[in-house]
């Protein structure tokens, strides 16, 4: 927080007032991203870390075909699991489902994505 003050004070005296708060938006924006990548950082050295300590700590562990076929179907259904997830949220993108409700707007049909018009009952005599 100090930084930024320091940085915008620093700038603020050196340009102009729309450069100025055109560029102390970007070092803003820099220093986020900065600070951002850096707690990810720590946090990605502290998995590795508590990884490796694990495996050491393990040592020589004998696991049976059991496990193994337990750990190899554990990975394969979580795998397609997250893809067809994925692949559900492109289709729900792609097809207009992520729109917002408007209870204006007719639905199309489906052929050439024409509006359908409605069709009034017809009588009979």
């Amino acid at each position: 927080m100090w930084l930024r003050v320091v940085l915008e004070d620093f700038v603020s005296s050196a340009l102009p007032s729309q450069r100025n708060r055109q560029l102390g938006f970007w070092v803003w924006l820099v220093m986020k991203a900065t600070l951002t990548t850096a707690i990810l950082l720590v946090l990605l050295v502290i998995a590795v870390g508590w990884a490796i300590y694990a495996w050491v700590q393990l040592g020589d562990v004998h696991m049976s075909w059991h496990g193994y076929a337990a750990m190899i179907l554990g990975i394969v259904f979580s795998l397609l699991v997250g893809c067809g997830l994925i692949g559900l949220m492109f289709y729900s993108s792609r097809h207009g489902y992520d729109e917002p409700f408007d209870p204006n707007q007719s639905k199309p049909n489906g052929k050439n994505g024409k509006p359908q018009r409605s069709r009034k009952p017809q009588r009979s005599n």
